[in-house]
């Protein structure tokens, strides 16, 4: 049995060699330690996904040494502003020792969704969340990555999935690589609520190309109601063969601008500026051109002029008024 709280007497008798008895008596003072707990949350057959054209029942059993007040027992639902106080009863159990309360609904509606929670005191509770809905239906489920900038090679990222839907619905995730290999990277999920997220993180390799995200709605026979699936391309991931890392991305960016800096300013000079060109010595038809300036300050714009060039004796010397003579030629824009 049990005891109450008090003082309790312990006699002891002592026997030496079959012929000599003592014995004591003995008070000792006894706190009972009291407890009170729920053993058993259950919603009939197991279903917790239901339409409001249906009905349920849940059973609470509270067992307590000492047994708390019947009125100790109550239900209750996490919005609190649904009222069950005219939804359940509360009768004695198998022993003096045991309550079992009923919550009977009888009239669902879809704002009776989530939490419903059985309460034995004040500080002892427990909860089963029920899924309630006027129809059927799954929506598109969306997928998500913790990050989608270029990622390094081994570095992880988080794949998250949000879906909706009723009844209770499977969810998995999927990497797709470039082979078009699909490698699962999760087990199936099942989410009992009408929305939720499911999370992973995954180690980036070089052959992620896509994730998947498969998400089916079950009938409570396992049969698979209906099925939608979600891709998400994998980012740049850097670091692998042939791909650069960040750091490298960069450098490349810069240098590259830097060429096209360089090659805009000449390319942009040739088309302003003119050549200078003085001639020193002609001989015969030939033009000698030792001397040969890029002069982008020069200023003249006329067309060239053609230099008058005579025939002469192979020993004849250069007139002085050719000795030296300067031509201006315009560069054709690039």
């Amino acid at each position: 049995g049990y005891l109450d709280d008090g003082i309790h007497s312990c006699q002891s008798e002592n026997f030496v060699r079959n012929e000599e008895r003592t014995s004591s008596l003995k008070n000792v003072s006894a706190i009972v330690v009291r407890k009170t707990e729920i053993d058993l949350l259950d919603v009939k057959n197991n279903k917790t996904a239901l339409l409001t054209n249906e009905s349920t029942v849940i059973t609470c059993r509270i067992v307590g040494k000492p047994l708390i007040d019947k009125e100790s027992v109550n239900w209750t639902h996490e919005s609190k502003a649904v009222d069950l106080s005219k939804n359940f009863t509360v009768m004695k159990g198998e022993d003096d020792f045991t309550w079992v309360s009923v919550l009977n609904l009888t009239e669902l509606f879809v704002d009776l969704s989530g939490m419903i929670i059985c309460h034995a005191g004040t500080s002892v509770k427990r909860s089963i969340y029920l899924a309630i809905a006027d129809k059927v239906y799954l929506e598109d489920p969306v997928l998500s990555l913790s990050s989608m900038e270029e990622i390094e090679k081994d570095n992880y990222a988080t794949i998250s999935c949000a879906v909706s839907g009723f009844p209770k619905k499977s969810v998995s995730l999927s990497v797709i690589s470039t082979n078009g290999d699909n490698l699962e990277i999760s087990t199936p999920r099942s989410i009992t609520e009408k929305s939720g997220v499911i999370s992973r993180k995954h180690r980036m390799g070089c052959n992620d190309q896509e994730f998947l995200c498969t998400v089916r709605t079950i009938a409570e026979d396992g049969r698979v109601i209906e099925q939608k699936e979600t891709v998400l391309a994998a980012p740049l991931v850097t670091g692998c063969q042939g791909t650069p890392s960040t750091y490298k991305s960069a450098l490349i960016a810069v240098s590259a601008t830097l060429v096209f800096t360089v090659l805009v300013i000449i390319i942009g000079g040739f088309g302003v500026c003119k050549f200078y060109i003085t001639i020193k010595e002609k001989r015969r038809n030939v033009v000698m051109m030792d001397d040969l300036k890029l002069n982008p300050c020069y200023e003249d714009t006329q067309v060239p002029r053609q230099p008058s060039i005579t025939t002469q004796p192979q020993d004849a010397l250069i007139s002085p008024d050719l000795e030296k003579e300067e031509y201006t030629y315009v560069k054709m824009s690039a």
